[in-house]
């Protein structure tokens, strides 16, 4: 068992070995939003590998 610091303003963030976690920094819109790259965290599992899937909505909606 490990007892990690959660302060008020943190949120403690666990990720399951062998996953890949994708992080983008927020901002006031989904336009501006989608401006700002795209970071990843990678967590690796007890053979050194991972694997993840990312859905990307573009926000076209011409075919509703």
């Amino acid at each position: 068992m490990k007892t990690l610091p959660a302060p008020l303003d943190f949120i403690n963030v666990h990720v399951h070995g062998g996953d890949i976690l994708p992080t983008q920094d927020p901002d006031l819109n989904t336009e501006l939003s989608r401006q700002k790259p795209f970071g990843l965290i990678v967590a690796l599992d007890g053979e050194n590998r991972s694997r993840g899937e990312l859905f990307y909505d573009d926000g076209d909606i011409a075919g509703m």
